[in-house]
């Protein structure tokens, strides 16, 4: 029974029968496994895992004296059913083809259910109600003009329809003042109609960042019709002219198709005025060789101006004076504007542009900034104008205080600077770049709203209104005025004065030859005689 017989004496029979039991469980066992090896190495590399121990069954000492033990297997009976490569890829390929067939279908019905769900009807193939007054404009006014009494989008909608029969709010410019206002207003209040000649509010404050690409120029603007639609009003991309203050009429005017100007008025019940301010010239010569920094356009003009000059200054066929004055970069006016632009300018200059441009560029580049006053910035704290000069005074730009511009040249700037003696003296400083920052005075349409008014206007850079910013002079909680184009006055002479030509309009009699009794004096001013109060909170909607 035991192959060798010298160990025979050291087995009992009934040990060996255990030992033989033992290793014939454990040998199928084994067999399976390796059968199992066997069926995965068939499969594919990916498939294998461990090997298994095939002979850890025979590991035991005592089986290599046992006998063998055939193990006998059904006849037609198969050991192992292999699946060939190829059939198998064919099973994959059917099973994610399946899915994705599945995930795309899921994917299409959402999507015709979501398309379904939104539609809205377009109104374009629909008639369009719109009234015969919109497209022709019956004509009226003192210069017999088209008066703007329907608007094109009057009818657009449900709640434009019921602000038809509300009073008529018309805000002239669309700058800080103006949208502030709007954003207070409520849609059920007014019929509201903006009038600008841009289409766009513009963030002015980082304008002097954009003019050197600090900012992209489009991430200062935002339309004035997005604006505008939060409170379903109307938006004209015109330019206001005058007042008709007795016909209650704006006269505005735009650049038709053909290029030519026309005028129309647009009729109000409540006026509010909000255009803003313009450059002062000062009277200076020659502003026309200037930049200047009010809008889009003028940053843009700015950029590409400071990118020619640097360019023409590289070409080998440049003078060295003409070099210079190329890269004589002077900024006129000490204000926030002038400040700040100069140090964006400098940045630029010497810091990105300067980079890429020869050396000997970045050498001659230079900054010059002339302000009238002793300091730069004087209408702030003395400790931020000394920072700044100390700051340019250490990045090498020039600042000329005690100077007045005298005129401007296509190539050089003439300047009066006082001396040590007390002398005024002319300077000349080359420059192939000018920007005119120098302060702001009334616009055309503010000085001919304030002709029309007369001696009521006595101050010659603003609109003076008094502290509920109503507009002195003009018929008294009609027309308003904000914005940078306005002052506030609290002179209560003045109040009075006004008081008593918006009674003069109210009765249809000229203010210098109208005569009140004592008694109607009573009777009028009993209803006005409370404290004025402050314009704080009063710009939130006109009353």
């Amino acid at each position: 029974m035991l192959r060798s017989p010298r160990i025979a004496s050291l087995v009992s029979p009934n040990n060996a029968a255990i030992l033989r039991a033992r290793a014939l469980r454990q040998l199928p066992s084994a067999r399976e496994r390796a059968i199992q090896y066997a069926s995965q190495v068939s499969r594919g590399p990916h498939t294998l895992r461990k090997r298994p121990q095939v002979a850890g069954a025979l590991r035991n000492s005592n089986w290599r004296h046992l006998s063998h033990t055939p193990i006998l297997l059904s006849p037609g009976k198969q050991v192992l059913k292999i699946r060939s490569r190829t059939l198998n890829f064919v099973y994959r390929a059917a099973a994610w083809l399946g899915i994705s067939v599945t995930v795309a279908s899921a994917g299409i019905i959402s999507f015709f259910l979501y398309d379904a769900s939104t539609y809205r009807e377009d109104l374009s193939h629909r008639d369009i109600q719109i009234s015969d007054l919109a497209l022709n404009p019956k004509l009226g006014g003192p210069k017999n003009l088209p008066i703007a009494e329907v608007l094109m989008d009057d009818e657009d909608d449900a709640d434009m329809e019921r602000q038809q029969n509300k009073p008529r709010l018309v805000i002239l410019g669309g700058g800080w003042g103006s949208v502030a206002l709007i954003k207070e207003l409520r849609v059920e209040d007014y019929h509201i109609t903006l009038i600008s000649p841009t289409n766009y509010f513009l963030f002015t404050p980082m304008l002097p960042s954009a003019t050197v690409g600090t900012l992209e120029l489009r991430s200062l603007a935002e339309p004035i019709r997005r604006i505008v639609s939060d409170i379903k009003g109307h938006f004209i991309k015109a330019r206001a002219e005058g007042v008709e203050f007795s016909e209650k009429l704006v006269e505005v005017s735009q650049v038709g198709a053909d290029g030519k100007r026309t005028h129309f008025y647009l009729p109000y019940d409540k006026l509010v005025i909000g255009v803003g301010s313009t450059t002062n010239p000062y009277g200076v010569k020659g502003l026309d060789n200037c930049n200047f920094l009010k809008d889009l356009d003028d940053a843009r003009k700015i950029k590409h101006k400071i990118l020619n000059n640097l360019e023409a200054a590289s070409l080998p066929t440049t003078s060295e004076e003409e070099r210079k004055r190329l890269l004589s970069f002077v900024v006129c006016g000490g204000g926030p504007t002038g400040v700040e632009f100069a140090a964006e300018l400098f940045d630029l200059l010497n810091e990105d542009l300067t980079q890429y441009f020869p050396r000997l560029i970045r050498n001659e580049v230079s900054v010059h900034l002339i302000q009238s006053r002793g300091h730069i910035l004087n209408t702030y704290d003395e400790a931020v104008s000394k920072y700044a000069e100390d700051r340019f005074s250490r990045d090498q730009v020039q600042v000329l205080t005690n100077s007045r511009v005298k005129e401007v040249r296509p190539d050089k700037i003439l300047f009066t600077q006082q001396d040590e003696n007390g002398e005024t003296i002319t300077k000349e400083l080359p420059m192939g770049f000018c920007l005119w920052s120098t302060g702001v005075s009334q616009t055309d349409f503010s000085k001919n709203v304030a002709q029309t008014l007369g001696d009521n206007q006595k101050n010659k850079r603003a609109l003076e209104t008094d502290s509920h910013l109503r507009l002195i002079g003009a018929p008294l909680g009609d027309v308003y005025a904000i914005g940078d184009c306005s002052t506030v006055q609290n002179n209560v002479a003045e109040n009075l004065v006004s008081f008593l030509n918006n009674l003069a309009y109210e009765k249809g009699k000229d203010p210098k030859t109208m005569h009140i009794e004592f008694d109607e004096w009573i009777k009028a001013w009993t209803p006005h005689s409370a404290p004025i109060p402050t314009s704080l909170g009063t710009s939130e909607a006109p009353r």
